[in-house]
């Protein structure tokens, strides 16, 4: 599956995600997302409702985006993410620098 994602500006990033993070989709959704966050240094807030699944790549294009905002005290949340997709996070203990709400 691919992914598609729309990301809007506002008080915050806010990235709406549907299909999969992985390794065929990761690189442009963390260069987009960066991109965006540059332009504009803000929250980013992913709305994960219709994330299907997560590999370990998309989760490393995760980290990678953290690692560039944490300096500026910025945080990542997921919203709305399913459990099967929460288990690689919970995992891999990355629910702990993620701010993550589940269905």
């Amino acid at each position: 599956m691919q992914l598609n994602y729309d990301i809007v500006t506002k008080d915050e990033i806010i990235v709406r995600v549907q299909g999969d993070l992985d390794i065929n989709t990761c690189d442009e959704f963390r260069d987009d997302l960066l991109e965006e966050y540059n332009k504009n240094p803000k929250d980013i807030r992913i709305e994960a409702t219709d994330l299907s699944f997560i590999d370990s790549t998309g989760l490393g294009a995760l980290i990678k985006v953290y690692n560039e905002i944490k300096d500026n005290n910025h945080k990542i949340y997921i919203d709305n993410i399913k459990k099967h997709v929460n288990k690689v996070f919970t995992i891999t203990e990355m629910d702990k620098i993620f701010v993550i709400k589940e269905i």
